[in-house]
């Protein structure tokens, strides 16, 4: 493994090569042990957890109101059928169906749909706020921009995101990586509630968008290790020592090893690049 200097505040990278164990038997090997913090690493992160209180408290006044406007509006239309027997035996005829079936006779009802356009109207609820909630699986994102937030099948609040979101506002100052071009699009490394993530722009005048999958960190190790592999340059030194010890492999295994002073040198080379490896500093990405 390689050394790591840690001199401050910072995302900071250390390489783990093996000659004997598969790239999974090396990860539970340097993981063993270890408790992962993914399932709390977006609580106690700078005011997020008093942001997400104070979204609650929103949430709960517009449901209610939804509610209210929903049972209104209910009741006016229970006035209007029930003025026509022939809608009233329909609907006995209805539930004897349903009973016979066996689908319930009294189905929960589902949330009410919040808009994220009428919560931000609220001045009282910030888009931190509500990331926060969604991974801790108290609101269910939907509409076009739910990509931004961990998405469940049930929640206590459904909040329909209908406006773009700016990951500015999610992401604190210092945890986002300098900017890579790759033809016209545009990437980025950074911190989003706890987590790296990468995310994208199609255009200079575009907004970030997740080109990873919020709230599946688990299924984008690899993805983010080979955009840093391949433009944060980290690893370069790394790689550039472990394509030296391959060349001096392969170049023995062309002259052949068949006496015990080639077995020596060929070994002395071998673990000063090792050793070569082992003593680098990588520098941090963020």
């Amino acid at each position: 493994m390689t050394k790591t200097d840690i001199t401050g505040p910072g995302t900071y990278v250390t390489a783990y090569c093996s000659y004997n164990l598969s790239k999974n038997n090396l990860i539970k090997h340097v993981t063993n042990g270890l408790t992962s913090a993914l399932d709390e690493s977006h609580l106690g992160l700078g005011g997020a957890d008093e942001a997400a209180e104070k979204c609650l408290g929103v949430l709960e006044n517009l449901s209610r109101a939804a509610e209210e406007s929903q049972k209104h509006s209910s009741s006016f239309r229970y006035t209007q059928l029930s003025s026509s027997d022939s809608d009233h035996d329909r609907a006995l005829t209805t539930k004897k169906t349903q009973s016979l079936f066996g689908i319930p006779l009294h189905q929960p009802e589902k949330p009410p749909k919040i808009l994220l356009s009428k919560i931000r109207e609220m001045m009282a609820c910030s888009d931190l706020g509500l990331i926060s909630l969604a991974y801790q699986k108290k609101i269910k994102a939907t509409g076009l921009f739910r990509h931004f937030a961990p998405e469940h099948s049930r929640a206590g609040y459904e909040v329909v995101f209908d406006v773009n979101f700016d990951i500015s506002n999610i992401v604190f100052p210092g945890q986002m990586s300098k900017t890579y071009t790759h033809i016209t699009k545009t990437y980025v490394v950074a911190w989003y509630m706890g987590h790296l993530h990468l995310f994208k722009k199609m255009t200079p005048q575009s907004l970030w968008w997740p080109e990873t999958f919020i709230g599946k960190e688990k299924e984008n190790g690899e993805k983010i290790l080979l955009f840093i592999a391949k433009h944060c340059k980290v690893f370069d030194p790394v790689i550039k020592g472990i394509k030296n010890l391959k060349k001096l492999e392969e170049m023995w295994a062309v002259l052949g090893i068949n006496f015990v002073k080639g077995t020596k040198k060929f070994k002395q080379e071998k673990n000063q690049l090792i050793t070569e490896i082992s003593t680098m500093s990588l520098a941090k990405i963020i």
